[in-house]
């Protein structure tokens, strides 16, 4: 039972940062942008989090640091696309590559080099604040006005602009939104794990929420289970490893990526049925 516990309790840790970057990728989505910029936003709120929490020795600040930036970076990805028109895959492809040459530099230049935060973030509290997250999420998206105006205005914009709504800042409102909780997401991993910033520390993260956005069917409760899923693979493959059962460590470190791609292939198989 107690092993159970610590398993459960892995998998939510290693689920939380990906699932608040997940739910801002679902926000983007409904506002009618697919994200792609997910990673960079990610990594951002990393280095900004450990940098401002760190400095301050303030958790609560590295946090707002980390979301006000990322909601910043959003405003202007977010004006690139709705006013310049710019293509949102291409811009996300190139502002990750973007960001994880910048976070680098600024890494190694000095900005949060070294620094931590005064206790990190209490995984109890993040948990809570997950479930409250999705909750709140599942009943502004499907039952509040604001919520069913986005989805309107994303979804189908022509027809939200013939009703009177004003399509073009909901959808760059909810844009803006959903990149501060990439960033959230962002200080969750690299202040509520490690406490401390590495190079491209989100490994793929951010690619994983949009994937579990997708395999939970654009839903705030279907992409809970899906990064729950992920969660499980990166708690399993630590587990693999600690075990010393001979498996190359590079096979182990494929499971919560490989979990991913058995999960969309299922989709896909699913949608070709339909």
């Amino acid at each position: 039972m107690t092993a159970f516990l610590e398993f459960a309790g892995a998998v939510v840790r290693y689920a939380l940062p990906v699932f608040f970057v997940a739910l801002g990728v679902l926000l983007c989505q409904k506002s009618g942008v697919a994200n792609i910029g997910a990673e960079g936003l990610m990594l951002m709120g990393c280095l900004f989090g450990v940098a401002t929490g760190g400095l301050f020795k303030m958790a609560a600040l590295g946090v707002l640091s980390a979301v006000v930036v990322t909601m910043v970076i959003g405003a202007a990805l977010g004006a690139m696309i709705f006013v310049f028109k710019v293509n949102a895959i291409v811009l996300g492809v190139a502002f990750n590559i973007f960001a994880s040459g910048l976070c680098t530099l600024l890494y190694r230049s000095g900005f949060g080099a070294g620094r931590s935060t005064d206790g990190g973030l209490d995984l109890g509290f993040m948990a809570v604040l997950g479930l409250a997250a999705m909750i709140l999420m599942h009943l502004f998206l499907y039952h509040t006005r604001s919520g069913l105006c986005l989805r309107a205005a994303g979804e189908y914009t022509s027809a939200a602009t013939a009703m009177g709504l004003s399509a073009g800042p909901l959808r760059f409102a909810g844009f803006v939104c959903g990149c501060g909780l990439m960033g959230f997401g962002g200080a969750c991993l690299s202040m509520g794990q490690l406490n401390m910033f590495i190079e491209d520390m989100t490994d793929g993260r951010g690619y994983i929420a949009l994937a579990a956005v997708c395999f939970g069917r654009f839903t705030p409760v279907g992409t809970a289970l899906a990064v729950l899923l992920f969660g499980a693979g990166e708690a399993l493959q630590y587990r693999l490893q600690a075990a010393g059962n001979g498996i190359p460590h590079q096979f182990v470190l494929m499971v919560p990526y490989i979990l991913t791609i058995i999960g969309l292939i299922i989709i896909a198989r699913r949608k070709d049925r339909s």
